[in-house]
């Protein structure tokens, strides 16, 4: 089974995971919107994600991964070069699409984005006498994902205003919720080596069970505003059931969590959970209107 999980490594510890996971929110805001996907988009996103999380977990790595090692950090410092090359690579294609969607205007959004992926784990700010990354700040490092995350997979496809303000708040809202509740459980995988950075989070903070108590809260605020927006018809029935069945089995699996999950829990399922909302939003949207 050593070529299964070599398979694996690569795509989960390569970062292609979270980047189908990146497409996947954005064709699901197409789907909630009722717009067409377009292909060159979904593919820089793809591209744009494994060039900016490459870049977070091979930056300074040799210095930070040896504080706390775990499986995933071993196999990227093994395959250190490769995973540079697939960041520039992967990074200058994401450009070309970009540039071929939107033109040489309307970099602002993509070009501030890109500006807080490096400061996230670039030490350029200082404070007390050393020099801090954007996830050092307390409780900053979730904000920061969830919020990029929404900006990059909501905007680039609605283009605010829509001509529907309740609605544009619904997606905006909804999909930052849903993001920052499967963010808070990576902050108890992260403990040990958070703790070795001196990085203080929300698991620090509040132990294990609170965190994973308001993730599943942050869940069901997201499911009553799906039931919200079908009450209001900015969205069908089968999206509004497909949005509250993502929210149920997310937090099904979120409730398996505990200090002893493996990597895997995290990297793979709980990171898949926005393919699987995707999935759903897809087959209900198209089966049942």
């Amino acid at each position: 089974m050593e070529w299964l999980q070599s398979i694996y490594n690569v795509v989960v510890y390569a970062n292609l995971w979270v980047a189908a996971g990146a497409a996947s929110m954005y064709w699901a805001t197409a789907l909630l919107m009722g717009r067409h996907p377009d292909l060159r988009l979904g593919c820089a996103i793809f591209l744009a994600t494994i060039s900016v999380y490459t870049f977070q977990r091979v930056f300074r790595a040799n210095r930070i991964y040896t504080l706390a090692p775990s499986e995933r950090h071993r196999w990227i410092l093994h395959h250190l070069k490769a995973l540079w090359g697939l960041c520039i690579l992967s990074g200058l294609m994401a450009a070309v699409l970009f540039y071929s969607y939107i033109g040489i205007w309307g970099w602002e959004i993509p070009s501030v984005l890109v500006a807080i992926a490096v400061l996230y784990v670039t030490p350029l700010i200082p404070r007390q006498g050393k020099w801090l990354r954007l996830r050092d700040l307390p409780g900053l490092k979730i904000w920061l994902i969830a919020g990029v995350w929404t900006v990059f997979t909501v905007f680039t496809v609605s283009g605010f205003p829509t001509g529907i303000w309740e609605r544009d708040v619904f997606l905006v809202l909804s999909r930052f919720l849903f993001l920052f509740a499967i963010t808070l459980p990576f902050d108890i995988r992260d403990l040990e080596h958070d703790r070795a950075n001196g990085v203080r989070t929300y698991a620090v903070w509040l132990g294990l069970e609170r965190t994973l108590t308001l993730s599943r809260s942050l869940l069901v605020a997201f499911a009553a505003i799906a039931v919200m927006a079908y009450w209001n018809a900015w969205i069908g029935p089968g999206q509004a059931g497909a949005l509250i069945y993502s929210a149920a089995s997310t937090g099904w699996l979120i409730a398996k969590i505990d200090e002893e999950a493996p990597e895997w829990m995290y990297a793979f399922w709980l990171e898949g959970t926005m393919l699987d909302q995707w999935f759903w939003l897809y087959l209900c949207g198209n089966y049942w209107p």
